[in-house]
């Protein structure tokens, strides 16, 4: 499976940390795992390459829940909160945070249209969601999104706020081409030849977005537990590994970055400045900041 670029590199991060607003550890962690074990989807098989963004936070959100979610729904949304015409050309990371924040999350079982129905063009146009969809959407929305670096070295961080709060980051980088492969049986992940050379004598490398979701142990040394969404047969069964090493060095890269999603608190105020960043947002979102349907967070 060829990984397409389906996110942009962050022009900049969150300033909200995830280790300054909950109780974080630091330093190493003990072995785990928060992946609910539920799916293991392949972006190429669903016919939305370029969605990954949109993979990462339905899929976080099914953690949580035990409910899947559709990663169709949450492009849509994206090209929406990014005021773009709908594209196949991937999305803002932080804006499709913003998505899960603003419009929420649709059971996959309810949706009745996908990208492997309808196509990706299709479904990225939040037009064609029927209304009862987006309104099913506003029970299950999220309250922020936060940068989940800045609590030691990246690798660190990243794996305290995962066990933390219990769900995945989402890791944007290159998708280099020593990781442009069905990967090693083991699932671990090469250093780059230059983490930093993003142009390759055949073009731009691909951005993605993926989820680290714990850790694990082998040999000794411990590898960071990310998922790609390239399906079971990538890797060790569905799952690759990225040393300390590895991980520190690729997100040193200018554009890269590590989000979480906050599924609980208020949201009246990272509402209202989401839609003070997308300003064409303010009145067809103003009803939404007083919607409290059941299952829907307080907003005040």
């Amino acid at each position: 499976m060829i990984v397409k670029s389906g996110t942009r590199p962050i022009a900049a991060p969150p300033s909200k940390r995830f280790h300054e607003r909950f109780v974080c550890g630091t330093g190493p962690v003990a072995d785990f795992n928060v992946d609910a074990g539920i799916q293991m989807q392949n972006q190429e098989a669903d016919q939305a390459p370029t969605e990954c963004t949109g993979y990462y936070y339905a899929d976080t959100r099914s953690d949580a829940d035990k409910v899947i979610y559709s990663p169709d729904f949450n492009y849509a949304a994206t090209m929406y909160v990014e005021g773009e015409d709908p594209n196949t050309g991937g999305a803002d990371p932080l804006a499709a945070g913003q998505a899960g924040v603003l419009r929420g999350f649709v059971p996959k079982a309810s949706a009745n249209i996908s990208a492997l129905l309808n196509g990706e063009l299709f479904v990225a146009n939040l037009g064609n969601w029927q209304p009862f969809l987006k309104t099913l959407a506003m029970k299950v929305v999220n309250c922020d999104v936060h940068n989940a670096l800045g609590n030691g070295n990246a690798y660190e961080s990243i794996l305290n706020a995962a066990l933390a709060s219990h769900l995945g980051v989402g890791i944007v980088t290159p998708w280099y081409k020593e990781w442009q492969q069905n990967g090693p049986s083991d699932g671990v992940l090469p250093m780059p030849q230059d983490p930093s050379a993003l142009d390759t004598p055949d073009g731009a490398l691909p951005w993605h977005m993926h989820a680290i979701k714990g850790q694990r142990t082998e040999n000794g040394v411990p590898y960071a537990l990310d998922k790609s969404w390239q399906g079971p047969g990538i890797g060790d069964g569905g799952w690759l590994k990225l040393s300390a090493e590895v991980l520190n060095a690729v997100l040193e890269v200018p554009g890269t970055c590590a989000l979480i999603p906050v599924m609980t608190g208020p949201r009246f105020v990272p509402v209202a400045s989401m839609m003070l960043q997308h300003k064409q947002l303010i009145i067809p979102e103003f009803s939404q900041l007083f919607n409290t349907a059941p299952g829907t967070p307080a907003l005040a």
